[in-house]
């Protein structure tokens, strides 16, 4: 089984927790996207016991909730980790309407384009959060040229059948969660993406959730979520 997103640094309070608990998806043969998208989730993701990510790509990059608290400091680390970790994807990153520094040209637009040139610089792919506009997100993928140098991501999908239509010269990849399939644009389009391109996820981030439960308890509660995204897609066919 396969979660296409998952924050396993964002779950527990330590270290330790981390890792143990990645130890026991390790053992349920449960692999995951692990995504890192703020500097202090970079290096508790670094410092899991690599056996237990065994097919599992890791992804690091700067969410747009925290645009504004990017130093260069934190750029050359994250350049820093990609050139050590050559099958490191970049991510998760992209425009959402919610956060400050939204509209066009403003910082959560420059701090997006700015990892997908790192993604095109080192071939890597790229996890894409879009809430609000999925085109001008287009228009910077298009504007980068990433053409058969980055493959982009579209995280927690809940765009329209244009966006699948326009970014198709990227050989894109549609990762759904239990939210795609709740507007009813989105989920018109969703029977027309290529199988080929779809994926499944979780998006699990918050400990809060956890705090009272079992490793078992959180492992067979992903299980079950992939499940029923699974079963959402297969019923519109």
């Amino acid at each position: 089984m396969f979660d296409f997103h998952l924050h396993p640094a964002r779950l527990f309070d330590s270290q330790e927790r981390v890792n143990d608990f990645c130890k026991v998806l390790y053992e349920k043969n449960f692999h995951f996207n692990a995504i890192a998208c703020e500097p202090w989730e970079w290096e508790v993701l670094l410092k899991i016991d690599a056996k237990f990510l065994e097919g599992c790509p890791c992804f690091f990059g700067v969410h747009p909730e925290i645009a504004n608290q990017i130093s260069e400091n934190n750029w050359d680390r994250l350049e820093e980790i990609l050139i050590q970790n050559p099958y490191a994807g970049v991510g998760e990153c992209g425009l959402d309407k919610r956060f400050e520094f939204y509209k066009t040209n403003e910082l959560q637009e420059n701090i997006f384009e700015r990892q997908v040139l790192l993604a095109k610089k080192y071939k890597r792919d790229l996890q894409i959060h879009g809430v609000g506009d999925y085109h001008r997100i287009i228009q910077i993928l298009n504007s980068c040229k990433i053409e058969n140098q980055v493959r982009p991501i579209f995280h927690r999908f809940i765009g329209d059948i244009s966006v699948v239509k326009s970014t198709q010269k990227f050989n894109p990849i549609f990762s759904l969660h239990q939210d795609s399939f709740r507007k009813k644009s989105t989920l018109e389009t969703i029977s027309k993406i290529p199988k080929i391109q779809i994926r499944f996820e979780t998006d699990e981030c918050e400990k809060k959730y956890f705090t009272e439960k079992s490793y078992e308890e959180i492992a067979e509660n992903l299980i079950q979520k992939i499940l029923n995204v699974q079963n959402l897609y297969d019923s519109l066919f």
